[in-house]
């Protein structure tokens, strides 16, 4: 009996070790997903919409722009975020009614939804031409 129950102790242990070498970080599929990473939401929007369908030369790539006067708005990767987020624009009419270029948790009430929305209609004629200007629309899913 003594014997039976050493057996027993020593299967639990066994088990116990190749479990807990499934759970280590290292082991099989576990570590792929430990080290893949994930893309933020802003990295997607920049490196898919703002840099090859804005940050270009001759709109919002640098100050040295034709239209940066018009707009003052720098949507390469390094300033993106900070020209955008919680930023009063030149656009007398967004100044007007109160539009920040974007509004975080409330995207109908950006200027940056309202200028890239074909699809607004009447709100968008207000603030100027739609965006990109002389490119592609961007589409429902990048809007």
């Amino acid at each position: 009996m003594k014997l039976f129950g050493i057996a027993i102790i020593c299967t639990v242990i066994i088990s116990l070790s190749f479990f807990m070498q499934s759970c280590n970080k290292n082991s099989g599929t576990t570590a792929v997903a430990a080290t893949a990473t994930a893309t933020d939401t802003w990295t997607i929007i920049q490196e898919k919409i703002f840099t090859p369908s804005c940050a270009t030369s001759g709109c919002h790539a640098s100050s040295g722009d034709a239209t940066f006067s018009q707009h003052n708005l720098i949507l390469s990767s390094a300033v993106a975020y900070d020209n955008l987020v919680n930023m009063v624009s030149k656009n007398t009419a967004a100044n007007t009614t109160g539009l920040l270029r974007v509004k975080p948790s409330d995207y109908v009430n950006s200027l940056l939804y309202q200028k890239t929305d074909c699809q607004a209609g009447q709100n968008a004629a207000k603030y100027g031409a739609t965006m990109p200007l002389g490119g592609p629309n961007l589409t429902l899913g990048q809007i």
